[in-house]
C-alpha cells in the first residue's frame, strides 16, 4: 500500500512544505525530483504518484516525469534563490519520494548524499530527516493496518 501524502503540523497549523516555495523553485524541484526518481533507472509508480501528488500541491498545471535540464545546473541555481530552511524542506520532500516505494538503494543514495552536499547540508541533518521520514513511514503503515481489518 502507497504512503498518503502527509502533512507536518506546527502549533495547531498544517504546513505543506511545497506550496511555499517560488514559481522558480517550484519548477527547478520538479526537475530534480525527476533526476532523483530516475537515479536507480527505475521510475517506480509509488514515485510518479508522488510526482503527480507534488504537482498538485504546487498547483503545477502539467505534470510531467522528463526533464531536459542538466542536474548539475538545476541544484546550484536552486541554492542561489534558497533559505537555508527552504533547502531543508525541499530535501525532506526529495527523501520522501525516494522512500516511497520503500526501496532506498545505492543510487539513491548516491543522489542524495551529491545533493546534500551540493546544498552544504550536514551528514547529521541529513540523517536526521532520514531517521524522522523512515519513523513516519512506520506510522503511516500501523495505520494503514488498523484500517484495512
Amino acid at each position: 500500500h502507497v504512503p498518503q501524502r502527509y502533512c507536518l503540523k506546527k502549533k495547531g497549523v498544517t504546513i505543506m512544505y511545497l506550496n511555499r516555495l517560488s514559481a522558480e523553485q517550484k519548477n527547478i524541484f520538479l526537475d530534480i525530483c525527476i533526476h532523483a526518481a530516475h537515479a536507480n533507472n527505475d521510475f517506480a509508480d509509488e514515485e510518479k504518484l508522488y510526482i503527480r501528488q507534488y504537482c498538485e500541491e504546487m498547483q503545477l498545471s502539467k505534470v510531467r516525469y522528463e526533464t531536459d535540464s542538466d542536474l548539475k545546473e538545476l541544484i546550484p541555481r536552486l541554492v542561489k534563490i534558497s533559505t537555508r530552511a527552504e533547502l531543508k524542506m525541499i530535501t525532506i520532500e526529495l527523501l520522501g519520494l525516494l522512500l516511497s516505494d520503500h526501496c532506498y538503494d545505492d543510487f539513491e543514495k548516491k543522489f542524495m548524499d551529491y545533493f546534500s552536499k551540493e546544498t552544504n547540508l550536514t551528514s547529521q541533518e541529513f540523517q536526521q530527516m532520514f531517521d524522522v521520514l523512515n519513523e513516519l513511514n512506520k506510522v503511516y503503515e500501523k495505520l494503514n493496518e488498523i484500517v484495512s481489518d
